[in-house]
């Protein structure tokens, strides 16, 4: 038998049992990694989902509050910012204690504070404590307890429950203050002003920074007195505490006493409440004078205060009159303006009043509020309206008398209005247009410029409305109004009249331009000729 082929066969044989062996070698050591590794995550688990990591976790931030007869407890907590992986927050737990620090819950030794709460939901930041067992003597003299709150958590593994850190917060209740610190807190300041026919009690008081601790402001006592304290002269109905105001309407007191003067004192006092018990104290009064001074007398009224300043500025529709006066400063005691009395009228030239001139306007009289008025000029001529013409305005406040409504005027004020100079035409011309079909008359064109080419815009006048063109003195075209003119003006400006004259007299014409209800002076042009 051949022993080559048997040696290549044991070879082969040799190598597939190596080939095996390396990879059962192999399958061990990656099974043993992974189990190494499974083992590391589980420990890892057990660590990360242990309740030792819930017990150190974040405590939530507690306060408190009390307002009888209750206590707010109030806390926060970011469940987020403190989720625990493996763990879900639950509730939350809240608990009260006396005045012991920081304590392990169910620990009360007999404590009658002590008080574990109904278990809060994830959501809920607050809790209302009823504090049912402390008494109103309790309150009056204050007491000091403390407030716990911890979360709750349950693995989700196997639901067991553990609870993290509690917070904790040390509430202590004041006592209220004392009777005497009710008396001495700041009281109202009051003012009182006559409002005929009764007086206005006013007050100011910060309730919120005044009330002292433990009490509530309930009420305002207003009285009045005859100008001492301790003589009262009427009480009046108490004033709800959010009042600051109260009317008086002195209904006792005589026109006579009015018009005499008088005088009361008042006095606010705020009335405060004990929130435990009740019981009610007067705080600290504070008064008021009120002085109603004698009803001036109507020679005084027309004598000694302020007249109105009046103004008078020319329009085309006529004449602006406008006045100032200070109602407040210039009003009598025991007078009220009722309005102003305004005038015009004409004087002869030995200043004397023209009979019949007078004007009165607005009846009723301009209001108590009105302070200006438009004079139409109702009634003047033309001739009272040109340039220099004189009108006299005059104004005087009138006033009621309040407790009879009995009137008088006060001082007058007078004022003397010049009708203003206005511009006329300029560059007059005449010229010979042809001969009259009825000798020896000669039709001649008179042309004038607008007076306006260099307008310096008049105040309250509008361009000139219309013309009058007088012959000699003689008016022989009345206010025609530059529209009539058909043609007219020309390229150049200008306006013209025709008229007829004989030539061998002297001949001329004059403008005066119309500025609405005012005029210009008469210009224009002549030529003399004799022989006439």
């Amino acid at each position: 038998m051949n022993a080559a082929p048997l040696d290549l066969c044991r070879s082969l044989t040799r190598n597939r049992i190596a080939i095996a062996l390396m990879a059962l070698a192999l399958g061990l050591a990656v099974f043993a990694a992974g189990s190494i590794l499974e083992t590391e995550r589980g420990a890892a688990q057990k660590i990360e989902e242990s309740p030792g990591v819930v017990r150190s976790s974040s405590a939530p931030t507690v306060t408190a509050s009390a307002e009888y007869p209750n206590a707010q407890v109030s806390w926060q907590y970011d469940a987020a910012a403190n989720s625990i992986a493996g763990w879900n927050l639950i509730s939350f737990q809240v608990w009260r204690r006396g005045d012991v620090d920081d304590v392990e819950f169910g620990s009360f030794d007999n404590d009658p504070d002590s008080e574990i709460f109904p278990v809060q939901g994830t959501s809920t930041r607050s809790y209302t404590d009823s504090l049912s067992h402390k008494t109103q003597a309790n309150w009056i003299d204050g007491f000091k307890v403390r407030y716990f709150v911890r979360a709750a958590f349950q693995r989700a593994s196997d639901g067991l429950v553990q609870h993290g850190q509690q917070g904790q917060f040390f509430l202590a209740v004041q006592p209220p203050a004392s009777r005497l610190a009710v008396l001495n807190a700041d009281g109202a300041t009051v003012a009182a002003t006559a409002q005929y026919p009764g007086a206005l009690i006013s007050w100011s008081l910060d309730a919120a920074a005044v009330t002292p601790r433990g009490w509530r402001l309930v009420t305002f006592k207003v009285a009045r007195y005859s100008t001492q304290l301790g003589t009262v002269d009427q009480r009046f109905l108490d004033q709800h505490e959010d009042a600051r105001s109260f009317t008086d309407p002195l209904s006792a007191v005589t026109s006579s006493q009015w018009i005499a003067g008088f005088k009361y004192l008042y006095g606010v006092t705020p009335v405060y409440q004990r929130i435990i018990g009740g019981t009610l104290v007067d705080g600290k009064q504070s008064v008021a004078l009120l002085t109603v001074e004698a009803t001036t007398t109507p020679l005084d009224v027309v004598t000694n205060y302020p007249a109105p300043t009046l103004t008078a500025v020319a329009h085309s529709d006529g004449v602006q009159l406008t006045w100032q006066f200070d109602e407040e400063a210039s009003t009598p005691p025991g007078w009220k303006l009722a309005g102003f009395q305004l005038t015009r009228w004409k004087e002869t030239k030995a200043g004397n009043l023209l009979r019949g001139s007078r004007v009165w306007f607005n009846a009723p009289y301009p209001s108590p509020t009105d302070r200006s008025l438009k004079d139409p000029l109702t009634g003047t001529t033309m001739e009272e309206r040109l340039p220099g013409g004189k009108f006299f305005y005059a104004i005087n406040a009138f006033y009621d008398r309040l407790v009879d409504d009995a009137q008088q005027v006060g001082k007058r004020t007078k004022l003397v209005f010049t009708a203003p100079k206005l511009p006329n035409a300029r560059n007059f011309t005449i010229s010979d247009a042809s001969q009259n079909y009825r000798p020896p008359l000669h039709t001649l064109v008179a042309s004038w410029s607008d007076p306006h080419v260099n307008w310096d815009a008049t105040a309250g006048f509008d361009n000139v409305s219309s013309y009058t063109v007088y012959q000699h003195g003689n008016e022989i075209r009345h206010e025609r109004s530059i529209g009539s003119y058909v043609g007219y003006p020309t390229n150049d400006g200008s306006y013209s009249f025709d008229f007829n004259v004989q030539l061998r007299c002297s001949f001329g014409f004059q403008i005066r331009a119309h500025y609405g209800l005012f005029y210009s002076d008469l210009a224009g042009y002549k030529n003399n000729r004799s022989g006439c």
